[in-house]
């Protein structure tokens, strides 16, 4: 699980938990701009949600460089969606008024997936 630990690392943005009140209210309004952009969509207006897209292509691109594996190879598409997508739920839950998830908990969630994803990357084809 060493490998995964690097989840933790506070200079990787994608990776990191919020712990500030600044933080926080970045978390927000980061998914709020999320919100908007699918409500705009609706309306026909898709460049918001584009712009969104090509942040969320640059994240999965971190995190794929973050995650290397020269024996393993690079996680999946999928797989480095689902840990951003994981990092995603898990901030909204902590910063959602009243929730008892803390964030060392959250931390050693993200850990155990990125452990998963590490493990089947280098695991032989069967």
């Amino acid at each position: 699980m060493r490998e995964s630990l690097m989840v933790l690392d506070p200079e990787i943005p994608e990776f990191r938990f919020p712990e500030t009140e600044h933080e926080h209210m970045g978390v927000t309004v980061w998914m709020a701009w999320h919100e908007v952009a699918r409500g705009r969509v609706l309306v026909g207006d898709s460049v918001p949600a584009e712009l969104l897209a090509e942040t969320r292509d640059d994240e999965r691109q971190l995190v794929a460089d973050a995650l290397g594996r020269p024996a393993g190879g690079p996680p999946s598409k999928d797989q480095l969606v689902t840990l951003l997508a994981l990092a995603d739920g898990l901030r909204v839950e902590l910063t959602r008024p009243g929730s008892t998830l803390g964030v060392d908990a959250a931390r050693e969630v993200m850990a155990r997936q990125v452990a998963v994803v590490l493990d089947e990357a280098t695991r032989p084809a069967a």
